[in-house]
This record gives C-alpha cells, structure tokens and sequence, in this order.
C-alpha cells in the first residue's frame, strides 16, 4: 500500500515538474545569481581602497557611517 502511495505521490510531483517547468527553471537561475552575487562580495573598505573608485564618491561614502 505505502508503495501505491510513494509511487503516486512520484508520477503527480513529475508531471507538475514537466507542467512548471519554466517556473522551476526561472527560480533555479534566479538562486544561482544570488548566489553567484553573495561568492563575489566585497568588504566595504577593501572596494573604497580601489585605484579605480572616484576620489569625490570616496568622501561622500566616507561621511555616512554605516551602523
């Protein structure tokens, strides 16, 4: 009986699988690009340290602290 139900339960989660497809697909992207934005996070001070980071937007974000 167990095995009818887990069976069941198998053959309804693939199809709304094969149904939903493009919403299952569009979430895993979505979460592989939080993820791929959080592996490439930067410290505050080390992005303020940058050669390339403008001098005036360097004083402005000196100025607020952040908390």
């Amino acid at each position: 009986m167990w095995r009818k139900i887990i069976w069941g339960l198998g053959i309804v989660i693939f199809i709304l699988t094969i149904l939903y497809f493009d919403l299952i697909s569009y979430g895993i992207r979505q979460g592989w690009g939080q993820a791929r934005l959080l592996w490439q996070v930067q410290s505050f001070e080390r992005f303020l340290a940058k050669s390339d980071y403008p001098d005036s937007t360097k004083k402005f974000s000196g100025e607020k602290k952040l908390r």
